[in-house]
C-alpha cells in the first residue's frame, strides 16, 4: 500500500494524524496496528477529502502487513511530522525541548498517551493541571478526578497537590483583565514559563526578604510607566476610572502552605500603601494609582508582582512600556 496522505482526526492542531493509504485504484485504507506497533491489516476507509493533508513532496513509503506502523502529528497548520513510533517520539521530544508545548499542555498529554510514555504522561498531566489551576482550582480538581489517566498517576497528582490539604490556603489576587494578561504574556513569551511559577518565586522572595526589592527609584519608574498609560487610556470615552477597574476586574489565586501564606501577608501588611503613593506619585496620578494597585490587599499583591517582574527581568521594562492596563485586547 502506498502512503497517500494524512487524515485530520481533530480540526485543531497540534494533534495526531491518521495515515491514509491507497492501492492506486481509487481506494483508501487506514492501518490496524497490533501490540508490536506493526501493521496487522489495512481497513477500507472513505475519508472526507477536505480533512486530508497531502504535503507538497511525494511519498516513497510502500507498506505491507507486518511493516512497522506509521504515526503522524500535525504540530502547526499543515506542518506534518511522521515516521515510526521511535521517530515520532524524537520529534515530540525535540518540540518539547523548544518549549513548543508550553501553550499546548493537553496536546502534549495526548501525544504522550499515544507514545505510551509514562514519564512524559506524568509531566504533561502536571502541566495540564497547572494550567487549569491558574484559571480556577475547581477546574483542576474536577479534571483530575474525571480524567482517564491511569489511577496511580491521578493518585500521585492528587497527593502532590493536596497532601495535608487542611494546611493549605488560597491566596487571592485581582486586577484588570489586561493587567493580569500582561504578566501571563511576558511569562509565556519571554521566559517560556507559567505566570504562576513566577508568582511563586516572588512569594518566596517576600517570605525570605520582605519587600526589599521594591526600591524607591524603580517603583517610581514603574508607576510613571503605568500612570502615563492610564492617563492616555482614561482620556477616551470608553474608560471611566473606578467603574472601569471594577468592571474589568479578573481574579486569580495560588495555593500556599498555611505558614507561607501567613508569613507572606505579614511581610506585606506593614507596607503603608497610602503614604507610599503620596510620596512616589505625581498628584494628578495618585487617584488612578491608588485605585488600581493599593485600594485593597488583593490588588496590592499584583503591585508586588509587577515590581518583582520589573526588578528581576530587565526585558520586562521595555515590554511593559507600551502595554495597556485596561481593556480586553
Amino acid at each position: 500500500m502506498k502512503l497517500y496522505g494524512f487524515y485530520r482526526i481533530s480540526r485543531n492542531c497540534p494533534a495526531p494524524l491518521n495515515p491514509v493509504f491507497t492501492d492506486g485504484e481509487g481506494n483508501y485504507y487506514t492501518q490496524s496496528i497490533n501490540d508490536d506497533r506493526r501493521i496487522a491489516a489495512f481497513l477500507p476507509f472513505v475519508p472526507e477529502k477536505n480533512r486530508i493533508i497531502i504535503p507538497g513532496s511525494s511519498f516513497s513509503e510502500d507498506l505491507e502487513i507486518g511493516s512497522h506502523a506509521l504515526f503522524a502529528i500535525e504540530y502547526i497548520a499543515k506542518g506534518v511530522r511522521y515516521g515510526s513510533i521511535r521517530q515520532i517520539s524524537e520529534h515530540i521530544a525535540e518540540l518539547n525541548a523548544s518549549n513548543f508545548f508550553l501553550k499546548h499542555p493537553f496536546a502534549l498529554l495526548e501525544f504522550a498517551t499515544l507514545l505510551e510514555d509514562r514519564d512524559l504522561t506524568q509531566k504533561a498531566a502536571a502541566a495540564c493541571a497547572d494550567a487549569l489551576y491558574s484559571i480556577d482550582p475547581r477546574l483542576e480538581s474536577s479534571w483530575i478526578s474525571g480524567s482517564n489517566l491511569p489511577f496511580e498517576l491521578r493518585q500521585r497528582r492528587d497527593l502532590q497537590l493536596d497532601e495535608g490539604s487542611s494546611g493549605y490556603v488560597h491566596l487571592s489576587f485581582s486586577a484588570t483583565y489586561r493587567a493580569l494578561t500582561n504578566l501571563t504574556d511576558f511569562s509565556r513569551d519571554h521566559l517560556s514559563r507559567y505566570r504562576s511559577t513566577i508568582f511563586r518565586e516572588a512569594i518566596k522572595e517576600v517570605i525570605k526578604n520582605g519587600l526589599a526589592f521594591v526600591k524607591t527609584d524603580e517603583a517610581q519608574e514603574f508607576l510613571e510607566i503605568f500612570a502615563t498609560t492610564a492617563r492616555a487610556q482614561l482620556r477616551t470615552e470608553k474608560y471611566d476610572n473606578r467603574l472601569t477597574i471594577y468592571s474589568q476586574e479578573s481574579r486569580g489565586n495560588l495555593k500556599l502552605k498555611r505558614r507561607d501564606y501567613d508569613k507572606f501577608l505579614d511581610n506585606i501588611s506593614s507596607f503603608a500603601m497610602e503614604d507610599y503613593v503620596h510620596r512616589n506619585a505625581k498628584a494628578e496620578d495618585r487617584e488612578n494609582i491608588f485605585l488600581f494597585f493599593f485600594e485593597n490587599r488583593s490588588r496590592f499583591i499584583i503591585f508586588v508582582m509587577y515590581m518583582y517582574f520589573f526588578t528581576s527581568f530587565s526585558s520586562f521594562r521595555g515590554f511593559i512600556t507600551d502595554k495597556p492596563f485596561f481593556g480586553y485586547e
